[in-house]
């Protein structure tokens, strides 16, 4: 699929380069199930002045942004790592937590972060972070979780790589049904509030199901797998493929297995796959592609309104874009090797680059960015959490998260 963007003979070198580069992530992720050890790269996610992440001390961590600022000796107020005890651990995570009702809930990829052992659902307390429930996917050790718990309706929904989306009661854990796809569910769940859920599978396919009881509506095909959270707005749901495309699909037609594009729908074509579900804000859309691109579209008609290329050739964007204060904040892998970390502030409007972070020492970030409205969270392959200020890419502070107990964010 990548080979063909080469141009020219001269080019060659750098297009393999590229080549790796677009597959590392998807060779990191296929390669779990015989490795000892991969480091996850799950993200943070804040609400009122905390933020959640999945440290690389394999341990969910609750971390007071104002403390962190301060230096603090960890835990301040407020703070506190699941599983409490130092020679326990959680697992490794490959999506943010989600807060809702109190509760953050985590995917974990291997739970304890044993080989061997199958994927989970950590519900925690929000304030203490003691365990309400578990959730195990129930079918075998190679049933791992790559994708993030969605709350809606009641219900926590999650994918998993034995090729079922679960939908969990979201108080007690408790499994109310499954729905079976045609290969592994990386991505998340989008809910549209009228009783149908949405789900994504490498199978290339995106289905409808009925939110109270999994049952399938319609599904449509698209030309390569689907890494990526769909996601619903104004009755319709955006889609990027492996294809290279991103699709916006009207779900009235798609119910009424209209021949596509319908009245509504449109496709949008990067030369390159999706692997970020994209952003919608005042009407705009915004998507990054694997290979480096980033596009303001109109949400309705698909028209572009800009696109930029961020970083260098070798550079690949694979998580969503976050707005902040007239920010578009995008986390990038970069650098022949891989290993470069940046992340980018773009202008919102019409995609110049207002700043840059490089992470230092370096490491990739494979993980959205979450934000206060200030600042943006970096989770970096360094193993650091980052605090940027979201007008001009400054470091508010930086927290290494591989130590544990009062030497966390130390050294």
């Amino acid at each position: 699929m990548w080979e063909a963007t080469i141009l020219s003979p001269s080019t060659g070198a750098s297009v393999r380069r590229r080549t790796l580069a677009l597959l590392l992530p998807v060779l990191l992720l296929t390669s779990l199930a015989c490795s000892q050890f991969v480091p996850g790269w799950g993200g943070a996610t804040v609400t009122s002045g905390t933020v959640y992440t999945v440290g690389a001390n394999q341990k969910v961590l609750a971390l007071s942004a104002n403390a962190r600022a301060r230096g603090e000796t960890f835990p301040a107020q407020g703070e506190w790592q699941y599983p409490a005890e130092s020679d326990r651990k959680a697992g490794t995570s490959f999506s943010p937590p989600v807060v809702s009702g109190g509760l953050v809930y985590v995917t974990i990829h291997q739970l304890g972060g044993n080989p061997g052992v199958p994927g989970a659902v950590l519900a925690l307390d929000a304030g203490n972070g003691s365990l309400r429930w578990r959730f195990d996917i129930p079918n075998g050790p190679s049933a791992q979780i790559v994708g993030p718990v969605v709350v809606a309706g009641g219900n926590a929904y999650v994918g998993a790589s034995d090729h079922f989306v679960y939908a969990l009661d979201a108080t007690t854990g408790a499994n109310k049904w499954q729905f079976r796809t045609g290969n592994k569910v990386w991505a998340g769940v989008a809910v549209d509030g009228s009783g149908s859920a949405y789900v994504a599978s490498l199978d290339h396919r995106v289905y409808a199901v009925d939110a109270a009881n999994g049952k399938e509506k319609w599904r449509f095909e698209t030309g390569g797998a689907i890494a990526s959270a769909p996601l619903f707005s104004n009755g319709r749901l955006y889609v990027g493929s492996a294809d290279g495309l991103l699709y916006a699909l009207d779900v009235n037609a798609r119910a009424q297995q209209a021949a596509f594009p319908a009245s509504g729908e449109w496709k949008y074509e990067t030369g390159s796959w999706f692997w970020a579900t994209p952003l919608i804000d005042s009407g705009t859309l915004y998507a990054g592609a694997v290979n480096g691109d980033v596009a303001a579209l109109d949400a309705t008609t698909g028209r572009e309104r800009w696109r930029v290329h961020v970083g260098s050739i070798d550079a690949v964007v694979s998580s969503t874009p976050v707005l902040a204060s007239g920010v578009l904040g995008i986390s990038v892998r970069d650098g022949k090797d891989g290993h470069d970390g940046k992340v980018y502030g773009l202008d919102a409007r019409g995609g110049q680059e207002r700043w840059r972070y490089s992470t230092d020492p370096r490491g990739p970030v494979y993980s959205a960015l979450a934000s206060d409205g200030s600042a943006f969270y970096a989770y970096s392959m360094n193993q650091r959490l980052i605090a940027l200020e979201a007008n001009n890419g400054a470091s508010r502070w930086v927290c290494r998260t591989d130590q544990t107990g009062d030497k966390l964010c130390k050294g």
